[in-house]
This record gives structure tokens, C-alpha cells and sequence, in this order.
């Protein structure tokens, strides 16, 4: 005969699944809305992940020098695996990672507010009185999660969101299971690895690290200064031999993007690792971690002691809001993205909802069943509508044009392939700002204008027009791709030594301000040039 509890537990089940699968489906289908679309800076995960799994390492390009040229870790491990399996497309597969990881996602979080992880001073005699609420609770905030544009879209994208979002819903779920009981070790050790994961999905995931450790605090007891202390040696030991690895194989502690895209908050930080050099940097990097975390304990140990009454008695929404502000600060600190609908604010789409619907159910605790359920569905349909509102409007704008496609940039990389080889050029050097498909075409060496892969112009990311054509004389590409915001961004067109050397093909293309540069000492007479531009058109068509 089964136990109370897991009667209990078994009866939660019909619940979770109704409260997470419904919202997976809104998800589904809104997702089915960008079809095929893949962003082209995926193609840079994918470009890696394949080099791993073909024995090359984690480089871009086979042969080529070692830079980190992206933030997600995690995911190019993921990715590789696939590959090794042979199981990859760069379209099927990841959208169908991110489909399995969005249900997984949605699954924890119902089965975390569900299990009552939101009111750990529940009466335990009233049983399953209050599973209704929780279940509109979860279900409600997810389906506003799904309905909105900045979730869906970039959870299909071919990044890495769907998995950092899954990670960081997985630290909050254990977060607020951590509430319920005296900290255990495991617990402790299961969150630790949780934060060292979402670190490796993307770099930012530092800033959750501190709030396991407060829950952990929160839930009061003895142990709660031993148990913060072990989730954070559970972190720090893995981060730490990951740090090591950077520093061993790519010479930096931190990826290279985070120097091509780093905004005025991270000057100082990341001028202070350059100057100190990769050991004397990757070690102060270590230092500074391992201060916060022994704040952190201290600081856990004291909440667990001096919390105010009503903080403790609201522990589950305080702990759903603390990782809901801070998803907004990690959207919030991150350089501006260029790319629209907020790529960066996929895990803010997820539990704000969430934290803000936990917070309205508290606030309706002291009122009868029924009226707690009406402000709980009020709050929950306010959000729900609004979401779509706004998803219906943006979303159709976003699918009808959505920015720098994969499959695009690929055909734009096979049209420069063609004009090379009407050049005479075996595999030429290229330079282009869009490196994903280009990358993943692998038809010519690629100079990286973006910075994300080139460590010289990853570590000048405004070094002016002078800068950029001092680079281009030392590689000597025999085209270079530039077009909008590039044009203004490189000065290259308006520079005489440029136009010297290369010479504008006339080519016809949907790109805006688009131009393709063959250099004049390969370029030919004008019928090699006509030649060369219209198997351009040909291909690209």
C-alpha cells in the first residue's frame, strides 16, 4: 500500500500535466508561426559544435586559430553530440531541441508551484484544497510565457535560449523546493551544478548564483550556513576547472565575444583582465567569484536567523520575484542587442509572469476560496490577454521579416563561393559581418568583421575605419561583404586606400546597402568581372 504522500503526489500529476501541456501547445503552435527561420549568428554554434564532433576541436573554421567566438557553451556541447550521433539538420534539429526543452521547462515549473512550493505554511489537514489555485497560478503564467513574441521566437531561434531558460526555471523550481524542508546536501550539490550549467549556457547565468544560496538561508535550520557553503563549493569547483580549461586552450577566461559586444558596464571589468594578462586575469576572475560566494553564505546564514516574519511567510512569491528582478537585470545589463523582440529577455518572459501571479495569490491568501481563485483568474487573464495582444501584433511583424536568416546568409556565402571560383580563387579569404552561414557553408576562410570569432578585432571593437582597413591589409581577403549598418560601422567605402584595392562588383541584391569587393589584383579584366557578378546573381538566386 502506497503512502500518504505519494497518493498525494500521484494525484498532483493530472494537474501539472494540465497546467504545463496546455501552454506547451499555445507555445507550439505560436513557434509554428516563424517556420523554418533559423538566426544566422546560430550558425556560429553550429560551426563550432561540428569542428568538436569531427575531431578538429572547438574551433570555427579546421586549421584556424582558437577563439571562443561564442557564449554558449552548453548548448555547441549539446549540439555536438547530435552531430556525433548523426543526428543533425541546422533547421529540424534544433527547433526540436527547443520544442523538448520548452516542455521540460514548462514541466518543472508546474510541478514546483503545483507541489505547493509557493506556501510552505500551508495546513497540511486541508490536503488538496488549494491544488486548483496553484494550478491556475502555473498555468496561467506560462500560457502568458508562451504567448509572447520574445519567447517564442527566440526559444526557436537555433541560440541557446531555450536551454539557459530551462536551466534557470530549474534553479528557481529548486529554489523554492529548497523552502520546504532543512537543507540537505544533495539539494545543495544538485543546485551548485544547476548554477555551474546555467553559467555554461551563457556567461550572464552568474548573476542567479547568489539566490539558491539565499532560499537555502530562508529555509531556516541549523544547517542552512553549511548548506549554502556546499552549493556554492558544488559551483565554484566545476566553474572554477572551467575557467582553467579557457585559459589552457583559448588564453582568455572570459569567451571573445564578450569582448566584441561589451557595453559600458563591462569596460573597466574586462580592461582590468587585459592588463593583468590571462593567468594573473583568470585568477582575480576566480577571486572575485569566490568573495561573493563567501558573502552570500554569510549572508544566508543571517537570513535564515533575522528574516522578517512576513518575508518567511511569503518565502515561495519573494523567492519567484528575486529570480524574476533579477532576469530583468541580466536583460538589463547585457550590452543592446541589435536583434528585435529583446533576445535577451526570454528567461524575463518566463518568470515574471509566473512571480507576478505567485505574488497576487499571496496577497489573496487571507480571502475565501472563491475570491482567491477570481483574483488569482482576473490577474491571470489580464496577463494572458495582454501577452497576446501583444504576440499577435509582433509576432506577425517578426515572421513576415525576421532578421539575418541562416539559410539566406548560406545563399549569399554560395553566390561569393561562385564569384571566386569565376575568379580563378581555389578557397578564398572573405570578410563579412554575417559569419553563421558562412561558417557553416565552410567554402572560404572567413574574416569575421563582427569581431565574435577574430580575436584581433573582437579586442578593438571601436577601432574606427583606420583600424579596420590596417586589419584587412594584413589578411588580405580577396572579397569583402559589407552592407547597412556595416557600411557606417567599418567606413570602408569612403576610405581611399580601400577603394584602391577593391574594386565594387555589380551585383543586384535584396540587402540593403549591400556591396561585394573583389580585390583588383585578382579581379581581371571587365568581362571577368561581369563574369564573376552575374555567378553571383545566379547562385544567390
Amino acid at each position: 500500500m502506497n503512502p500518504p504522500g505519494a497518493r498525494s503526489r500521484s494525484r498532483r500529476w493530472p494537474a501539472i500535466l494540465l497546467a504545463a501541456g496546455l501552454p506547451f501547445l499555445l507555445f507550439a503552435g505560436h513557434a509554428a508561426l516563424f517556420g523554418g527561420w533559423v538566426i544566422d549568428d546560430a550558425g556560429i554554434s553550429f560551426a563550432y559544435a561540428r569542428s568538436l564532433a569531427g575531431g578538429d576541436g572547438l574551433v570555427a573554421q579546421p586549421g584556424t586559430e582558437r577563439v571562443e567566438g561564442f557564449t554558449n557553451l552548453a548548448w555547441a556541447l549539446l549540439l555536438a553530440l547530435s552531430m556525433a550521433a548523426g543526428l543533425f539538420d541546422p533547421v529540424v534539429t534544433p527547433k526540436a531541441l527547443s520544442a523538448l526543452l520548452v516542455l521540460l521547462t514548462f514541466l518543472i515549473l508546474a510541478r514546483a508551484v503545483v507541489s505547493g512550493s509557493l506556501d510552505r505554511d500551508r495546513d497540511p489537514s486541508a490536503g488538496d484544497a488549494h491544488a486548483i489555485e496553484d494550478t491556475l497560478v502555473a498555468g496561467l503564467a506560462l500560457a502568458t510565457a508562451a504567448a509572447l513574441t520574445p519567447f517564442a521566437a527566440w526559444s526557436v531561434s537555433g541560440l541557446e535560449n531555450p536551454l539557459y531558460t530551462l536551466l534557470a526555471a530549474s534553479l528557481a523550481a529548486g529554489s523554492l523546493g529548497a523552502l520546504g524542508a532543512e537543507p540537505g546536501h544533495r539539494r545543495a550539490i544538485a543546485l551548485g551544478l544547476l548554477a555551474f550549467l546555467l553559467f555554461a549556457a551563457r556567461p550572464d547565468g552568474l548573476l542567479f548564483l547568489p539566490l539558491p544560496a539565499l532560499a537555502l538561508g530562508l529555509a531556516g535550520g541549523e544547517r542552512s550556513r553549511r548548506a549554502a557553503a556546499i552549493y556554492w563549493a558544488a559551483f565554484i569547483v566545476p566553474w572554477a576547472t572551467l575557467t582553467a580549461a579557457r585559459l589552457l586552450y583559448f588564453g582568455d577566461p572570459l569567451p571573445n565575444t564578450y569582448y566584441a559586444k561589451k557595453g559600458p558596464a563591462w569596460d573597466e571589468v574586462l580592461g582590468l583582465l587585459e592588463r593583468l594578462g590571462p593567468a594573473a586575469g583568470g585568477a582575480a576572475f576566480i577571486a572575485l567569484v569566490a568573495a561573493v560566494a563567501a558573502g552570500t553564505v554569510t549572508a544566508a546564514a543571517g537570513l535564515g536567523r533575522r528574516a522578517p516574519r512576513t518575508l518567511r511567510h511569503h518565502a515561495g512569491p519573494a523567492v519567484l520575484a528575486a529570480f524574476a528582478v533579477t532576469a530583468w537585470l541580466d536583460f538589463e545589463l547585457l550590452p543592446t542587442d541589435w536583434m528585435p523582440e529583446f533576445r535577451f529577455a526570454t528567461a524575463l518572459a518566463l518568470l515574471a509572469p509566473l512571480a507576478l501571479l505567485a505574488v497576487c495569490a499571496a496577497a489573496a491568501r487571507p480571502l475565501p476560496p472563491g475570491r482567491r481563485r477570481a483574483v488569482i483568474v482576473a490577474a491571470g487573464l489580464a496577463a494572458l490577454l495582454g501577452a497576446s495582444a501583444y504576440g499577435w501584433r509582433h509576432t506577425r511583424a517578426f515572421a513576415a521579416a525576421p532578421p539575418v536568416p541562416f539559410a539566406h546568409v548560406r545563399a549569399l556565402c554560395r553566390g561569393m563561393d561562385a564569384v571566386a571560383e569565376a575568379a580563378g580563387l581555389e578557397r578564398a579569404v572573405v570578410a563579412t559581418p554575417d559569419v553563421g552561414g558562412a561558417l557553416w557553408e565552410d567554402r572560404f576562410t572567413v574574416v569575421d568583421l563582427a569581431g565574435l570569432t577574430d580575436r584581433a578585432l573582437g579586442r578593438n571593437p571601436r577601432g574606427g575605419p583606420e583600424a579596420y582597413l590596417a586589419y584587412l591589409l594584413e589578411r588580405r581577403p580577396e572579397l569583402v561583404w559589407i552592407h547597412g549598418y556595416w557600411v557606417g560601422r567599418t567606413g570602408l567605402p569612403s576610405l581611399p586606400g580601400f577603394t584602391e584595392r577593391y574594386l565594387p562588383l555589380p551585383v543586384a541584391t535584396d540587402v540593403p546597402e549591400a556591396a561585394l569587393h573583389l580585390r583588383r589584383d585578382v579581379a581581371g579584366g571587365p568581362e571577368s568581372v561581369t563574369r564573376a557578378a552575374r555567378a553571383f546573381e545566379v547562385t544567390v538566386e
